[in-house]
């Protein structure tokens, strides 16, 4: 199944999701997307989330529509297709874990971020530091990372804006969930 992992950066701690390919009628279209053998699950339609696909530290979002008005701001409406989001915040160990690999491998300046103890939420970490991470964590578990800076894995320093940086959603790597998903998640679904 294509999938794309997802990481979310709120107020300097670190969330991992997984989010699976939106375009699910593609899928079925082309059942190899960019090089992802996309499969299906017997009873299943192609592309559909199942409580088997969720790993151990994840928990499913379900896809849908979330709709209604916001005091202060209006009506919204929020639509998804299925992904899972982690249960926890990213610890200081995992982050130190993927970075010390990272290091070894090519990501020389992924800052060691902050955290209380090594089962507590890593912070201080900027948007950058993120999504360096997130190419280090998918290379580091064989995946294909998602950010790219002037068409290369980005690894190192930060380019003059965000605009640089260009992520892949279609790779299988870890990435940032879209704005939408993040809200709809924190909305519940």
């Amino acid at each position: 199944m294509a999938q794309i992992r997802c990481l979310r950066l709120v107020s300097h701690r670190v969330f991992v999701a997984v989010c699976f390919a939106s375009a699910m009628s593609s899928l079925a279209a082309d059942p190899v997307v960019s090089g992802v053998q996309a499969q299906q699950r017997p009873g299943t339609k192609l592309g559909e989330i199942t409580a088997d696909d969720v790993p151990e530290e994840f928990v499913l979002i379900p896809g849908g529509t979330n709709s209604g008005t916001e005091p202060g701001i209006g009506a919204y409406s929020l639509t998804v297709s299925a992904f899972t989001m982690g249960r926890t915040e990213v610890t200081k160990a995992t982050w130190d874990n993927v970075r010390a690999w990272g290091l070894d491998h090519g990501y020389t300046d992924l800052w060691e971020g902050a955290g209380k103890g090594p089962t507590h939420p890593v912070s201080s970490v900027s948007w950058y530091d993120v999504v360096k991470w997130c190419n280090a964590r998918s290379e580091m578990e064989g995946r294909t990372p998602c950010y790219t800076a002037s068409d290369s894995v980005y690894k190192t320093g930060e380019p003059s804006g965000v605009s640089d940086i260009s992520c892949n959603f279609s790779a299988d790597g870890y990435r940032l969930p879209t704005e939408v998903e993040w809200e709809y998640a924190a909305r519940g679904g």
